[in-house]
């Protein structure tokens, strides 16, 4: 488990495990902490109710942020962030782009 004050790397293993978890808190923090992604609490798609944005004509439904942008947060906040919305997913603040693909092994070395 990865807990906030350790600024230390992991180990592909735990890195893995973090990020093919189902824990989203262990994963948003492997993303700021190991690859310094700027990530922020999103909204989440629901089968049969649609976005928990609750819009009924939600453009991207459980793909965007909770928040009307998306703010970095920086390790100590990743966990008190998502604790305030549970469920939540992850979003990644990023620029345009069409897509990237990589290995899964070349991806989590």
């Amino acid at each position: 488990m990865f807990t906030q004050g350790d600024e230390s790397s992991t180990t592909g293993g735990e890195f893995a495990h973090a990020l093919h978890g189902r824990d989203t808190v262990e994963c948003a923090i492997v993303y700021v902490r190991e690859l310094r992604w700027s990530v922020a609490p999103g909204h989440r798609f629901r089968k049969r109710a649609g976005c928990t944005c609750d819009k009924f004509s939600c453009d991207v439904p459980g793909a965007h942020p909770a928040a009307s942008t998306v703010d970095g947060l920086e390790l100590g906040a990743v966990r008190p962030a998502f604790a305030n919305i549970p469920g939540a997913g992850i979003i990644a603040a990023c620029t345009a782009f069409d897509a990237v693909t990589f290995r899964t092994t070349l991806a989590l070395v």
